[in-house]
């Protein structure tokens, strides 16, 4: 038996039962401090710190040094204590640069400190306890040369006095001699805190013999406030002065009560608390005790029959009787009704006596057990923390313990199992600590009463559970008791098998004279068989459904799986475990692809599942083979077809859990084997969907997602191109939010500039059928972490119990849609957690779960795309709203709007119901069923809003600019909102224009198309009916080829011509672009006058590409714009605001000017030079390689001495003679076989371009 003890003590949950507040302070070894209360305090008031790191050291010793500096702060106060100096060194070992030098001068001159006979101090040495209670003596006024502590028996009398006014309460170990701790030193300054100052009366000495001698008032009084004004009270209202009260006017105790109803200090300094902590017990217990035991404990002369007993913070109905004698139990005390006081094994039941009036004060403690179902980091201004859920669904539980209860700690993991304390009058866990555990084989249990393991046994705690429930623990099987902090059993679970100690039980054999052992014949997990011996003859009543010697087959009646563990000696344990045996199953079907195993049971059909742990040993013929996990494994089904009634599979399996299989031996000789495949996964969060947002093209929403497992945020258009259901059927999506109004997954992402235009919808239907599926449901049960989970239920939803594959990817959303990766550990049992499951060849391999830690609640002005605020009151069964509702933008009054609202009574969900606005109406109301009674707050969530028309904006898609809808551009006012029924929108207009030209016009949402045509004619009237367009946005109408209204100017062969006499533009000549004419043509946005101030957009467009010239310049000086166009770029807009006015058609306005072909000019090609240098007049872009430039000798030979170097720019080329030779005449510089080419396209063809002379 193995023995694993937690990191973390039982004195560390006692500590922590206290409630520590804003002015405490937070150190990082807090669980190190044993003197809690005197910490807290000792370190809100500065007397004594924590180091720069956060820890604060307790078990570090006080030296001399620092105590005197404690001393000072006690006195003074930190601030005025830490401006003390020394002007000389106040000993011979403390010069004024010591640390403390101020502190040490300090003390020595009022007497609480002394140095040693030989002049020194010794400021980094120890503190005895003896000394330091000195210290704090002389610092409550005691005189040490009338008190005696001064001498050889000093320390006699200084322990006599502080023990005899409590300085060393709490420290039932106290020992003088050796060194004070930092947190005893913390310990005993808490307690001068509550102590009585002294004083003396006015004393008389007289010199004897030349020795002072104090003759009167030598008897130390408690000093009294007297009538003056004073905080008589702070601390004890006595009429006396407590030390705090004289140096820390601003700090206060007060009793109290804590959360679990014992009596407590309440600490506070200067307003803000510091903490609650309990007060030492007159008598503790961990079990039931008698009301008798307790009078006799707590030293009772007198009973108290009408004593307050609390049990884990709530007061019980019935007084105890407190008496002598009385064998009265608390457990047997009524808490509430008819129920009785939860008090037993385990709880932590603390007694106090109230000396002053005899009342007696029970104080009950349980502690219970718990799994660790969450763990979130510190983020923000948040800290860490963790939740539990219950190990066992036994009703053990705290009554007000809920799965969401935060509790912020560090250092635990999830499925952990701890222990953990609860106030039910405070609602909220008050400690957790891990679970000490021990491990072995069960030698024993008694019912209800203790388990065994070995020699040792362990009695229940009043709160145990076990992991199936007790009935189902077996002896000689091996478990894991968890150990509550008194020892008491409190958590039974079985230990985790390892998948290796499973087998197959072939035939047992007991020993004989012939074998003189006992022996097992196993088929391993592995698909090996073995011999072993066995510890037992297992025959001998413990497995009886088989015969001595005789072999049983896979699917055999009685046949066994099971357990094996080799002990030390080489003999194996076995413990069959409950097994399913089908035999000659012509039903059987297990698909590789599909978790489920479908067979027949006793004539009826059942199905098991299986998941990525599952083993199958599968045998064929005479041969066994294990696959691990579902997608490994073969398929296999019952083949009839092949020989009658030889087809048939025989399998013995065994299940953990449920209807999950652990490992399963089938026999499938006569079976036939196929495999199958995989998919991806998209999941959006619905509550982290943005507002509707419109940028440039992309129309769009964003979601927190999961996209292939992987965690980021995505952009989806708010209306699809394509959104397919499972059939591939396309589906047109309304208002709904961009599609998600719920938790929902697709498949088959596909995106445009990073923004998703088309999904596929996975199936969510039930039976699922398809090989991917997936559905949100609300409600959570954990059944067993490593196999199956249910999931649904609550609100409605439909319920579910489905197989967990073990390579599950799980993630946790927060109330707003925030994600984070998790584990299948995370999730726990909740009727209000949403849980969306992807169900994958029959297992879930995707979970995302929204873990709800507050009721949703909202303040009375909801809003989603529109705002809605409202005005309610709430009925018995029903609710009447009358709403107020402002559309969105792109929603016209005109519009009827239906606005579906979750209505929430006191913040908890209540109905849902619709409010509907006619057209023109902004006001509406509704009566909506509610499990209500008339006394609740009313708030609303708007669900989702839908809209019959949106709004329709025309613009000139030449000039991007809006068309204002009036009869100057159009001949009747066109149409200002569309319907968004399917198939029944219409939009009309005519414009005005005196075109001959076509003019298009495309309808659109985003960057969705709705419809794209043509008209026939200048004023054509246009109707586009039978639209179908989405509620999300607006539809904007653009319109093409309006600018082909205005006056259109060319030039030609120097001069311009229009529908205008425009001849007289004096522009020059330009010469003639080859054989054929070029024209260069202006279509300006109005007429020929630009007037200053207003935004042009002309187009300049050459008829074709140039011939003579290798680009045209278009200026308009006046505006300094210029435009230059090529061939590839035959036309530019320019698009401008004109800053003065500007008329085209007089002269120079508009400059047109050719640009030269691209030339080579060459220099140094003369006879005897050793190099040639080809110049162009542009950079050379295409072709400027040495590769491309052949050098030769004659015109026709090459010159492999010369060697070619380009400009890094392409301005030109050198080619240079090696080895100091020269180029002869006739050699040449010649272009291979790519043309040489300019920015502007302009080329330089193959052929010469220097030729030597």
């Amino acid at each position: 038996m193995k023995k694993f003890l937690s990191l973390v003590l039982a004195l560390v949950m006692t500590m922590s039962l206290v409630t520590v507040s804003a002015g405490a302070k937070d150190f990082t070894d807090d669980s190190e401090i044993t003197y809690k209360e005197a910490v807290d305090v000792i370190s809100a008031l500065g007397v004594v710190d924590g180091y720069s790191g956060g820890d604060f050291r307790p078990d570090d010793v006080l030296t001399r040094g620092a105590a005197a500096k404690i001393i000072c702060n006690l006195i003074l106060g930190p601030t005025t204590a830490s401006a003390l100096s020394a002007g000389t060194a106040p000993f011979k070992d403390v010069p004024v640069t010591n640390t403390f030098a101020g502190y040490i001068t300090y003390c020595s001159q009022q007497g609480i400190i002394s140095g040693y006979a030989d002049g020194t101090f010794r400021p980094t040495g120890t503190l005895s306890g003896n000394a330091f209670m000195k210290m704090l003596l002389g610092a409550l006024g005691y005189d040490s040369s009338i008190e005696g502590y001064t001498g050889g028996n000093w320390s006699v009398s200084v322990i006599k006095q502080a023990a005899g006014i409590g300085l060393d309460d709490g420290n039932d170990e106290f020992v003088g001699s050796k060194a004070v701790t930092r947190e005893e030193a913390a310990l005993y300054a808490s307690n001068m805190l509550k102590a009585t100052m002294v004083e003396y009366d006015a004393k008389t000495t007289v010199n004897v013999n030349g020795a002072t001698v104090t003759v009167a008032g030598n008897k130390a009084q408690d000093k009294a406030w007297g009538t003056a004004t004073n905080n008589d009270g702070n601390i004890d209202d006595d009429g006396f002065v407590q030390f705090a009260e004289q140096y820390f006017d601003k700090l206060t105790l007060r009793s109290v009560v804590d959360s679990f109803g014992r009596p407590s200090n309440r600490w506070a300094n200067k307003g803000v608390e510091i903490g609650t902590y309990p007060k030492t017990a007159g008598a503790s217990y961990t079990e039931n005790v008698t009301l008798g035991t307790i009078y006799a404990d707590l030293g009772m002369t007198d009973k108290d029959e009408k004593a307050e007993v609390y049990v884990d913070g709530v007061l019980a109905s019935e007084l105890a009787k407190v008496s002598k004698g009385n064998d009265a139990k608390i457990a047997d005390l009524k808490f509430a009704g008819t129920d009785k006081c939860s008090v037993g094994n385990g709880t932590l039941v603390e007694a106090y006596l109230d000396e002053d009036t005899n009342d007696v004060t029970i104080a009950c403690i349980n502690t219970y057990v718990a799994e660790v179902n969450k763990v979130v980091a510190a983020s923000g201004n948040k800290d860490a923390y963790i939740t539990l859920s219950d190990t066992t669904n036994e009703g053990r539980m705290p009554a007000k313990f809920s799965p969401s209860d935060e509790f912020e700690t560090e250092g635990f993991e999830s499925d952990d199992i701890v222990l953990f304390t609860y106030s039910n009058a405070d609602e909220e866990i008050k400690s957790v600590v891990k679970a000490e555990s021990v491990t072995g084989a069960l030698s024993k249990l008694v019912l209800t009463k203790s388990v065994s393991l070995g020699e040792e046994t362990y009695k229940f705690s009043n709160k145990y559970g076990t992991e199936y429930g007790e009935g189902r623990l077996d002896v000689d099987s091996e478990y894991v008791v968890y150990l509550d902090d008194y020892g008491y059993a409190i958590y039974v679970e079985e230990t985790e098998y390892n998948i290796a100690d499973y087998a197959f039980l072939r035939a047992l054999q007991s020993g004989s004279v012939v074998f003189n052992t006992d022996k097992a014949a196993l088929v391993t997990y592995d698909g090996k068989t073995k011999t072993v011996d066995t510890t037992k003859d297992y025959l001998d009543g413990v497995i009886n459904t088989y015969a001595n010697n005789t072999e049983k087959q896979i699917g055999d009646a009685g046949a066994k799986i099971v357990v094996t563990k080799a002990l030390e000696d080489g003999d194996y344990r076995l413990k069959a475990v409950e097994t399913l045996n089908v035999k000659n199953d012509s039903s059987f079907d297990m698909v590789n692809s599909d978790a489920r195993i479908n067979l027949t049971v006793n004539g009826t059909a059942a199905t098991y599942f299986a998941n990525s742990a599952t083993v199958f040993v599968v045998k064929n013929g005479t041969s066994y083979r294990a696959y691990t996990g579902i997608k490994n494994a073969p398929t296999i089904t019952a083949d009839t077809s092949a020989k009658a009634g030889t087809g048939d599979v025989d399998v013995s399996l065994y299940c953990r859990s449920g209807n999950m299989v652990t490992i399963a031996f089938i026999d499938a000789t006569n079976a036939d084997y196929i495999s199958a495949g995989s998919r991806n996964i998209v999941f959006l969060a619905e509550d982290s969907e943005s507002k509707h947002t419109f940028i440039s093209k992309n129309d769009y929403y964003s979601y927190n997602a999961v996209v292939d497992g992987e965690i980021k945020e995505v952009l989806v258009q708010s209306t699809l191109d394509k959104l397919y259901d499972p059939a591939n059927a396309l589906l047109v999506p309304g208002d709904t939010g961009a599609m998600v109004n719920e938790n929902m997954v697709f498949v088959s992402p596909q995106y445009d500039d990073g923004v998703i235009t088309e999904l596929t919808q996975v199936n969510s239907a039930a039976p699922f059928s398809a090989d991917v599926n997936y559905d949100t449901v609300t409600g959570t049960e954990k059944l067993n972490e490593n196999y199956t989970i249910t999931l649904g239920g609550a609100n409605g939803t439909a319920k579910y119990t489905l197989t967990v594959d073990t390579g599950v990817k799980v993630f946790l959303l927060d109330d707003d849609g925030v994600i984070t990766e998790g584990d299948i550990k995370n999730v726990r049992k909740s009727d209000t957690d949403v849980a969306t499951f992807v169900l994958e060849d029959g297992q879930i391999t995707y979970l995302f779960v929204q873990q709800f830690t507050k009721d949703k609640e909202f303040n009375g002005d909801v809003s989603k795309a529109g705002t809605l605020s409202f005005n309610a009151r709430a009925g018995f069964g029903a609710t009447m709203i009358l709403g107020t509702y402002e559309r969105p933008s792109h929603v016209p009054l005109s519009a009827a709007a239906t606005v579906v609202v979750n209505v929430f009574a006191d913040g908890k969900f209540a109905g849902n119901g619709t409010l509907t606005f006619a057209s023109g109406s902004k006001v509406a109301n509704v009566n909506v069923p509610t499990a209500t009674t008339g006394d609740e707050a009313i708030t609303l969530e708007v669900v989702s809003e839908s809209f019959t028309h949106v709004n329709v904006r025309y613009v000139n898609a030449d000039t991007k600019t809006e068309i204002a809808q009036n009869t100057t551009n159009f001949t009747t006012l066109p149409t200002a909102a569309v319907s968004t029924t399917a198939g029944s929108g219409s939009i009309s207009f005519q414009l005005k224009t005196t075109s001959t030209d076509n003019i298009s016009y495309t309808i659109k949402q985003g960057d969705t198309v709705v419809k794209t045509a043509t008209t026939s004619a200048a004023n054509a009237s246009v109707t586009a009916s039978s639209l179908t367009v989405a509620q999300t946005a607006e539809v904007v109408v653009e319109i093409s080829g309006l600018s082909a209204a205005k006056d259109r100017y060319t030039y030609t062969d120097g001069g311009w011509t229009s529908g205008k006499a425009l001849s007289t533009l004096g522009l020059g000549s330009l010469a003639t672009d080859g054989t054929k004419t070029v024209k260069v043509e202006i279509v300006p946005t109005s007429t020929s006058t630009l007037v200053s101030g207003t935004e042009y957009a002309l187009d300049v467009t050459l008829s074709a590409a140039p011939a003579d010239f290798a680009a045209y310049t278009v200026k308009i000086p006046a505006l300094n714009e210029e435009v230059t166009l090529y061939t590839g770029h035959l036309t530019e807009r320019i698009t401008f605001t004109a800053d003065k006015n500007v008329d085209l058609s007089t002269t120079g306005a508009v400059a047109v000017s050719g640009v030269a072909k691209l030339t080579a000019t060459p220099s140094g090609h003369t006879a005897g030079s050793a190099s040639i240098t080809v110049t162009f007049n542009r950079p050379v872009v295409a072709g400027n390689t040495a590769g491309n430039i052949k050098v030769t000798t004659d015109g026709s030979s090459d010159d492999t001495s010369a060697v070619v170097t380009w400009a890094p720019d392409g301005s030109s080329l050198t080619v240079t003679r090696l080895g100091g030779g020269t180029f002869a005449a006739t050699a040449t510089v010649e272009v291979k076989t790519t043309a040489l080419e300019d920015a502007y396209g302009s080329q330089i063809n193959t052929g010469v371009l220097a030729t030597v002379s």
